[in-house]
């Protein structure tokens, strides 16, 4: 829904690599524009036949980028197109054309890049195609895969590993924040700061068994990878169950100024943990029955009508009512009421 709102306002007529940031664009789409802009980078045209990719103006190439040594004037109100030096409707280039336009380097680097047998032109990931994608798996990664935690926990893991969580000493850089640690207003909230050395955080650490961890790593990456080294898998999991509790508990203080108690958050941590390790073993250990056709959702033929009805009371003054909607077989509401009733 969100993507085809902004493709309305911001790039009706364009794809989603061409959009125009407008006169007036809001907070939310100034940040995805500059981010597209940046995206870009990574991508480029794999070219067809006659294909309509601005030569000059566009990343374009084959299986790699193409990059041309001189530069050469362009149009804009008529951009120079690759398939104005191809062939018709081939995939071979106007080998004459071309080296009567750009330069010796340039002409052999262009009749060495191939096109595909298809008049479209796509756009592909220039990373994966000149093979600098990394063939060994992030160690991070391969770490919180192995983890019995939910897939939410397993996220702020990697933004922790990757010192991509926003605290304090990463606001200060965008002018957002003074530094200083929001529990303990003593010292630079850094991530080390935050998980570790916060007099708000020992203590609940040395309540859930985990105070003994070394921590003098300098880097998150080092410190993460330092305390799955130092914990067996299950205590690691926990652990990040828990480091993900004080954020959250940071985030609560900060925003509503209440503190959860200590015992409270360990034991929050601890049903967690022990809740996800169960719901595990019964997922894989329990195989659920595939429905039938008949058990299935069908839309409603034309001449039906749904109705769904909800209910209420104020505990103040006791009144009850019930609330019925009727809809058509597209789902556009056709009628509705609320009822009041008499409870004795």
């Amino acid at each position: 829904m969100v993507a085809k709102v902004l493709s309305c306002k911001y790039f009706p007529s364009s794809d989603t690599f061409d959009p125009q940031l407008g006169s007036t664009p809001s907070f939310a789409w100034r940040g995805i524009f500059f981010a597209l802009q940046r995206l870009r980078l990574g991508f480029h045209w794999r070219i067809g036949m006659d294909s309509n990719v601005k030569m000059h103006v566009d990343r374009w190439g084959g299986s790699i980028l193409m990059q041309l040594n001189s530069s050469y004037t362009d149009s804009s109100d008529a951009h120079v197109l690759c398939g104005e030096f191809m062939l018709p409707h081939s995939t071979q280039w106007n080998v004459n054309l071309v080296q009567r336009v750009f330069s010796v380097a340039d002409v052999a680097r262009i009749l060495q890049c191939p096109m595909a047998p298809v008049a479209c032109d796509r756009i592909v990931w220039s990373g994966h195609l000149k093979r600098v994608i990394p063939t060994t798996p992030d160690p991070i990664w391969l770490i919180l895969s192995r983890l019995l935690v939910p897939p939410k926990i397993k996220l702020f893991g990697w933004r922790l590993g990757h010192d991509a969580l926003p605290t304090a000493s990463r606001l200060v850089q965008a002018g957002l924040s003074v530094g200083i640690c929001c529990m303990c207003a003593d010292g630079l909230k850094t991530i080390k700061h935050a998980f570790c050395e916060c007099t708000m955080v020992v203590g609940l650490l040395s309540l859930a068994g985990f105070i003994s961890l070394v921590t003098t790593a300098t880097s998150s990456r080092a410190w993460l990878l330092s305390s799955f080294q130092q914990l067996p898998l299950h205590r690691f999991s926990l652990y990040l169950i828990i480091l993900w509790n004080i954020w959250h508990q940071r985030n609560t203080f900060w925003h509503e100024g209440r503190l959860i108690p200590d015992w409270n958050l360990v034991q929050t941590c601890f049903s967690m943990f022990e809740g996800f390790i169960a719901l595990e073993s019964f997922s894989s250990a329990t195989t659920m029955p595939e429905l039938s056709i008949s058990d299935r959702w069908h839309k409603p033929e034309a001449t039906t009508v749904t109705i769904n009805v909800d209910s209420a009371c104020l505990p103040s003054n006791g009144c009850s009512t019930v609330g019925l909607l009727a809809g058509d077989h597209q789902g556009i509401v056709i009628a509705a009421n609320v009822v009041p009733v008499e409870v004795p």
